[in-house]
């Protein structure tokens, strides 16, 4: 089991998954960014984003991370990611650990 699965349980993983699927598509906006590029990035399958995107699909725990992480990246996302609480305090020190870690 990875570190972030002990930190975030599987209801609070399914919240955040949901909740990302919910304001996906006002993220794409912020961004200026298509379904297509977003899939370019991530690796993730275009017809995921794309159910994502209308919000017919919600995604793995994996895609999550991969997604936020992408979001997280940009200033014109950052903060509206962390003001809806998709990037909480828990993931964050895990990946700070991490990021300590690997040095």
């Amino acid at each position: 089991m990875e570190e972030t699965e002990i930190l975030l349980d599987k209801i609070t993983q399914m919240r955040l998954t949901v909740a990302l699927a919910e304001v996906f598509p006002e993220i794409k906006e912020k961004l200026s960014i298509s379904d297509d590029t977003i899939s370019e990035i991530t690796g993730i399958e275009p017809e995921k984003i794309s159910g994502i995107s209308s919000r017919r699909y919600i995604p793995s725990w994996q895609e999550y991370l991969t997604l936020v992480f992408l979001f997280i990246s940009n200033e014109k996302s950052r903060s509206f990611v962390e003001e809806k609480g998709l990037f909480p305090k828990q993931l964050k020190e895990a990946m700070a650990v991490n990021r300590k870690e690997h040095r």
